[in-house]
């Protein structure tokens, strides 16, 4: 008898992002967790796609899901695509809080010179063009996360609404009508 226990998300790393305080009005340094999502693992996989349900208009999230969904299935090898999370849970990441979820990110390390960075999406509660927000710098904070696990190259292809977010953050467009970009850790 072969047992495989899998016990969930497992903590990587953490970090800082921004969270509103509202006595003050301003915004104070809020430590987060950044977890890689274990896809073979049940409660992993409900608790993103509990997540992602309640993240409204979030299409990424969505095909994140898809993948996660996948892997679970063992349609897609685990060693193929990547998932990580950033959580306001700090302690007890075996057991994921969907509510405490504020970003997903897909990456495809199946290639060897470059990491393709499938999908980044964060709660639409938290994005810039959200009214009031509770928490800043989510995305910024993913792609440093990477940026420093991978140290190669990575790709990726968005949307034309997100080419400041990206160039801010040091990628630099490879095709402008496709909106594909790169980062490059030789030029950085």
């Amino acid at each position: 008898m072969i047992n495989s226990i899998s016990f969930g998300a497992k903590y990587i790393s953490s970090d800082n992002i921004k969270q509103l305080d509202l006595f003050k009005k301003t915004y104070s340094p809020r430590k987060v967790s950044i977890v890689k999502i274990d896809g073979t693992n049940e409660a992993d996989v409900k608790a993103v796609g509990k997540a992602v349900t309640k993240w409204k208009d979030a299409a990424y999230a969505q095909s994140i899901q898809c993948v996660l969904n996948s892997i679970f299935a063992r349609f897609i090898e685990p060693e193929e695509r990547t998932v990580f999370a950033i959580t306001t849970q700090n302690k007890n990441h075996g057991k994921l809080k969907n509510k405490k979820i504020l970003a997903l990110a897909e990456v495809n390390t199946s290639k060897d010179s470059t990491i393709n960075l499938d999908y980044l999406q964060v709660n639409p509660d938290y994005i810039h063009t959200a009214k009031s927000r509770k928490y800043k710098g989510i995305g910024s904070c993913m792609l440093n996360f990477l940026k420093q696990t991978f140290q190669k190259p990575i790709t990726l292809q968005s949307d034309f609404h997100v080419t400041d977010f990206y160039t801010k953050n040091k990628f630099d467009v490879l095709d402008a009508k496709k909106f594909k970009y790169i980062w490059n850790p030789n030029r950085a």
